[in-house]
């Protein structure tokens, strides 16, 4: 015999069930939403193009601004470049500074913008490298 407070249980969890899947789709969405806002195609990174000159490209940065590019060069002394590209509407950019990179050189860059975190790559110098047998 049923009561007026006995409901059958398939009908209460199909209804609990109902209830965690559209909330799990409306999270899925708001985070979705917000991360398509702020950049495209994920994180930040960073990419030697060239060896000479050295050209570096930059992807995942906030669209339509200016990114600050340090380039870091050490083989005899230390030279360090900067370069301010803007960023096009998909986020990317290439900088080209006035230096060669070999596999003796020892460098890094880091691109960093007002409010993200900076982004670093290094190519570090291979020991006991031989200068003379630079390509």
């Amino acid at each position: 015999m049923r009561t007026a407070f006995s409901r059958p249980r398939p009908r209460r969890f199909g209804a609990i069930l109902a209830l965690l899947l559209l909330a799990t789709v409306a999270s899925i969405a708001a985070n979705g939403l917000a991360g398509a806002s702020t950049t495209r195609g994920g994180a930040a990174r960073l990419v030697l193009k060239q060896h000479s000159p050295a050209t570096v490209g930059g992807t995942g940065f906030t669209p339509r601004t200016r990114v600050r590019v340090t380039f870091r060069v050490t083989f005899v002394g230390t030279q360090t470049i900067v370069r301010r590209p803007v960023t096009n509407p998909q986020g990317a950019f290439t900088a080209t500074f006035p230096t060669v990179v070999d596999r003796c050189s020892a460098w890094y860059v880091t691109a960093s913008q007002p409010g993200r975190a900076t982004v670093i790559l290094r190519g570090p110098a291979r020991p006991m490298c031989d200068p003379s047998l630079t390509p």
